[in-house]
């Protein structure tokens, strides 16, 4: 029995554990200046804490910043969601900026996108005020 429940303790792949549909949805409107930033690229991850984190999905925002968006995955335990924002707002660098922030937890939902009640608002986000920094592992339109 304590090899049982050590191997399902230390288990990396999370193996023997049963895993469940989770979803999260995000919104909000980008600025660099106080202008709409239509030249982005967003991504929505699962942020595997020790693991590799899990791209769940990506998008644009629209000609006036604005972005709406959800992403699903499977996890054993409750995923921990952040967006990354990658952009070139008063960045002169050869790479784009990633920012990153976290979605709170009371936002992810237990199944698949249409049992997603409320869509996490991140309000007007102007990245002229926001920690960025150097990503050459992504590129954008």
């Amino acid at each position: 029995m304590k090899v049982v429940i050590f191997l399902l303790l230390t288990s990396s792949c999370h193996g023997f554990l049963p895993r469940h549909l989770q979803s999260v949805g995000v919104q909000g409107k980008l600025r660099c200046n106080g202008k709409p930033l239509d030249r982005a690229g967003l991504q929505l991850h699962e942020s595997g804490g020790y693991a590799k984190d899990y791209l769940m999905s990506s998008t644009i925002p629209d000609k006036t910043g604005s972005f709406k968006f959800f992403g699903t995955t499977e996890a054993v335990f409750m995923m921990r969601p952040v967006l990354r924002i990658f952009h070139r707002c008063n960045y002169k660098g050869t790479c784009p900026a990633r920012a990153e922030l976290r979605v709170p937890k009371n936002y992810v939902v237990e199944g698949l996108a249409d049992k997603i009640v409320k869509f996490y608002d991140f309000g007007v986000l102007d990245l002229i005020n926001t920690k960025s920094t150097p990503n050459c592992a992504f590129d954008y339109p």
